[in-house]
C-alpha cells in the first residue's frame, strides 16, 4: 500500500505470481455465511498480455459484474468484452437512445448473419443518402442489404433505398385486397341524357388515327410514365359502359329490323 503527498494516489500493489488482486466491501452486520450485500473489486493483471488486464466487479451472491479490460472494452455480465461495451443479458432503457454521429452510420443487428436496422443522421444535409432508417439483412461478411428504407420525407421504400413517392414498391406485390381512394369522379355521368356519345364512325376515325381508344393512354405513354390505378379503372369502366351504350342501340336497331322482317313474311 502506498500514499504519495506530490499527487492524491492511493495505490494497491500485489506480487501474486497469478497477478490477481482483490478489494471486499463490507459491513459488521453482514451474514458471514452468504456474504449477502458484499461487493468485491478484483485486480488481475495479465503478464503474457498485460492488455488484456483487467479490473473486475461483483457482489455476493450475483458474482461479477461489471470488467473493464485494459485495452478499454467494458463488459457487462461478462468478464471478455469485445467491444468498447459487450453486455451480456437483457437490457430496459428508460429515456431515449441516440445511435452514431453526425453523418455517420449506424448498424444494429446480431453478430453473424442475422436481420439489422441501420440508421444514418445529419445535421446539416437531408436526402434520400443522408438520412434515412433501413430494415435488412446483414450477411456473414458483415455487408447490410436492405429491404425497406424510410427517408427524411417520410417516403417509404420496398426493394429501393429511393422511394419517390409514400410507398415505393421495386418487385411483385402479393395481397388479398387493394382499396383506393378516387380523386376521379366516377363515369356514371355516361348514362345522362346529356352526354355525348361518340358515333361508331367517328370511333373508327379516331382508332385509325392514334392506334388507341379516347382518353386511353398509348402504350408509349404507360411504359414511360406507368399508370394511375384509381385513373385507369375509371377510365376503362367508362369504356365498359359507353361500349354498353352501344351494344343497347344495336339491339334496337336488331329489334326494329326483325319486325320488319316479320312484317314481310306475313304479307
Amino acid at each position: 500500500m502506498e500514499f504519495s503527498d506530490a499527487w492524491p494516489v492511493f495505490k494497491l500493489s500485489s506480487t501474486s505470481p497469478t497477478g490477481l488482486a482483490s478489494t471486499i466491501f463490507t459491513n459488521t452486520n453482514v451474514n458471514a455465511t452468504t456474504h449477502q450485500g458484499e461487493f468485491n473489486m478484483t485486480y488481475e493483471y495479465k503478464q503474457s498480455d498485460a492488455s488484456k488486464s483487467l479490473l473486475r466487479f461483483g457482489t455476493y451472491p450475483g458474482g461479477e459484474v461489471l470488467a473493464m479490460v485494459a485495452n478499454g472494452n467494458v463488459g457487462i455480465g461478462t468478464t471478455t468484452p469485445t467491444q468498447k461495451l459487450s453486455v451480456n443479458g437483457n437490457q430496459t432503457i428508460s429515456g431515449n437512445l441516440e445511435l452514431g454521429v453526425d453523418g455517420g452510420i449506424s448498424t444494429i443487428s446480431g453478430p453473424a448473419s442475422s436481420g439489422a436496422i441501420q440508421i444514418k443522421t445529419n445535421l446539416t444535409t437531408g436526402g434520400a443518402s443522408n438520412r434515412y432508417l433501413r430494415l435488412g439483412w446483414k450477411d456473414n461478411n458483415a455487408v447490410f442489404n436492405p429491404a425497406l428504407s424510410i427517408n427524411d420525407d417520410f417516403n417509404v421504400g420496398i426493394g429501393t433505398t429511393m422511394p419517390d413517392a409514400r410507398l415505393t414498391v421495386r418487385g411483385t406485390i402479393h395481397t388479398q385486397e387493394v382499396k383506393v381512394d378516387l380523386n376521379v369522379p366516377g363515369p356514371d355521368y355516361v348514362f345522362e341524357s346529356t352526354y355525348h356519345l361518340p358515333t361508331l364512325e367517328e370511333l373508327n376515325v379516331y382508332i385509325k388515327v392514334n392506334k388507341h381508344l379516347p382518353e386511353v393512354p398509348s402504350a408509349c405513354a404507360m411504359e414511360e410514365n406507368g399508370i394511375n390505378l384509381g385513373e385507369m379503372n375509371m377510365i376503362l369502366l367508362k369504356k365498359v359502359e359507353e361500349l354498353t351504350l352501344y351494344m343497347i342501340e344495336q339491339q334496337k336497331v336488331i329489334k326494329n329490323q326483325n319486325e320488319r322482317i316479320t312484317k314481310l313474311e306475313n304479307k
